[in-house]
Formats: structure tokens, sequence, C-alpha cells
């Protein structure tokens, strides 16, 4: 057992060590870290724009541009709004967006984002989402927004199939926060459970199964898969800060798949 300490120290000391450039002015990075023991295939999606911010041209709209952005480089397949690479085990990778740069989306360990279960993935697939950096007046639209809100989250609405952490404790700028809780350092999700309930019920940061409107379920996707599921009593699966208050670094961790019997 303390042999199996050891190493593991090492390992979380390894990590660590991955190079982080330095922090661009009033700009957000993304940290992306693979702790488990094989390399981990990452799926990104961006939200399509300029649907809700008119004509600001500043969301990063094309994931073949990307690959420069990341340190070390990463060599990403596909084009337009999704695209995919493969993060070594112990790995890490930061992505540094240019001044003026926005991006909003999400990240699917093992394939793309899908509302329904697989045969890969019986109970479903769990997303790291993010709005980062949109931080100028010209992202705010009246009368939906007011202020622009950086705002991070993972979504378990359309099931679990891995766990991931977000730390946020490299991120100085403003606190970042959610209903009730004012200085939010870091949060995680939990596998799905079983039916009602879920671990993930209630969990800051966290949009449990099928709460697509986080203490609601609206329309969740896939028919009636994800029907039936207690929801959210409280309002905490945003945890946002005033954009303005940008900066530092935004640390999503893969730590490893859930293995699980099918739905029921």
């Amino acid at each position: 057992m303390k042999f199996k300490k050891f190493v593991m120290a090492l390992f979380a000391a390894a990590l660590l060590a991955a190079p982080t450039p330095a922090l661009a002015a009033n700009q957000t990075q993304i940290k992306l870290v693979n702790s488990s023991q094989a390399p981990v295939l990452i799926f990104i999606t961006l939200g399509a724009f300029p649907a809700f911010y008119g004509t600001n041209p500043g969301f990063i709209q094309n994931v073949a541009t990307m690959g420069s952005m990341f340190n070390p480089p990463q060599s990403i397949s596909g084009s337009g709004l999704q695209g995919s690479f493969t993060l070594a085990k112990g790995a890490a990778t930061v992505l540094s967006m240019p001044a003026g740069t926005a991006i909003s989306g999400n990240f699917c360990f093992g394939g793309p984002p899908l509302n329904c279960p697989t045969t890969q993935n019986p109970n479903g697939q769990n997303l790291a989402e993010f709005t980062l950096n949109n931080n100028t007046p010209a992202y705010v639209h009246p009368p939906e927004a007011t202020t622009p809100q950086e705002a991070i989250d993972i979504s378990c609405v359309n099931g679990v199939n891995c766990i991931m952490e977000y730390d946020l404790k490299a991120s100085p700028g403003g606190n970042w926060q959610t209903t009730g809780k004012p200085n939010v350092t870091a949060f995680q999700n939990y596998p799905i459970g079983i039916k009602p309930n879920s671990p993930n019920i209630n969990k800051v940061g966290v949009f449990s199964i099928g709460c697509d409107n986080c203490t609601s379920s609206v329309d969740p996707g896939c028919g009636t898969a994800w029907s039936g599921w207690n929801v959210n009593s409280q309002a905490v699966c945003n945890v946002q800060r005033v954009a303005t208050k940008s900066g530092g670094v935004v640390q999503i961790q893969f730590d490893r798949f859930i293995a699980g019997t099918p739905l029921k």
C-alpha cells in the first residue's frame, strides 16, 4: 500500500510539472489533464455563433485553427465545429487563446457527444462544458444577458461514462460561484447511480441525469431515455464569474472511464 501511494505521488507530481505557458492578460486558459493509465480520445465540439451573439466575430468557429493554440501543440482531426485528438496517459496540454478570442463548447472523452446510450457507453456520456473569455461588452446580447459571464459545468444530462474534475485554484481572476457558494474552487461528477436517484443530484457544477434545465427536465433528448430520474432541488449547476474578471487557468481533468450495466 505504501509503495502504491508513493507511485501515485510521483504520478501526481508529473502532472503538476506539465507545461503551462505564461498567462495572456485577461485571457482564461484551459488545461486538459489525463490522469488515467491509458491514452484518451478527446472530442471538442464548439458552439455555433453568431446565432446568439449577433455579428460578434470573437468565438472560435473552426477546430482546425486550434491545434497550435495548445502547448504542447495537438494534431486535431476534423474541421468546423467538431474535431478530436488523443492525449497520452499522464499527459497535460494547455489551450491559450489570442487576446479578444472567446470559446464556447464542450469536451467529451472517448467519443463524440451523443444524446442516447450506445453499446460502448450503455449509461450515456457526460460532458465538460465551458464559455470562456467572452470578456468585452460586445458579447452582451440584451435582453437575454446584461453582463457577460464566463461559465463552466459538467453535464450528466445524457448519462455518465467517466469521472472528470474541474480545478479552479489556478484561475485567480474573479471568484467562481454558484447559488449559495460564493467561492467554488473545484467540482467533479460521480457515477450514474440507480434510478431514480443519482449521486450527481445537487452537486455543485453538475447537471444531473435528465436535468437539462438544472432543476427540471424539459427536453434532455433521446425520447424517454432520461425521464423518471429525480431532479436537482438546488440551482447549483452553472459555475460562473463576471467575464471581465477572466484570467488564469481552468483545469479539466479526466480520471477514468466507468463500466456499468445498461440503463433500465
